[in-house]
């Protein structure tokens, strides 16, 4: 289920932004030099994480935010 008011075109566009991250080598290459693991998620999954993310509180979006960036 969409996140409302999230344009049907923008989830697609995100869907098919995950599913390239996926399948590029380079990303894959990289993930497997620093031993992550990768498994991929599609549809629903996505659409859930997304939905998940948009509706954190504020303080924890920045604290994620904070973690990546290191």
């Amino acid at each position: 289920m969409l996140r409302e008011g999230v344009p049907a075109d923008r989830a697609a566009a995100l869907e098919v932004a995950f599913a390239r991250t996926f399948a590029d080598r380079n990303f894959l290459a990289d993930a497997e030099k620093s031993k992550l693991e990768i498994t991929p998620l599609y549809g629903e999954s996505i659409r859930q994480i997304v939905d998940d993310f948009l509706t954190m509180p504020t303080a924890v979006k920045d604290r994620l935010k904070r973690a990546i960036k290191r």
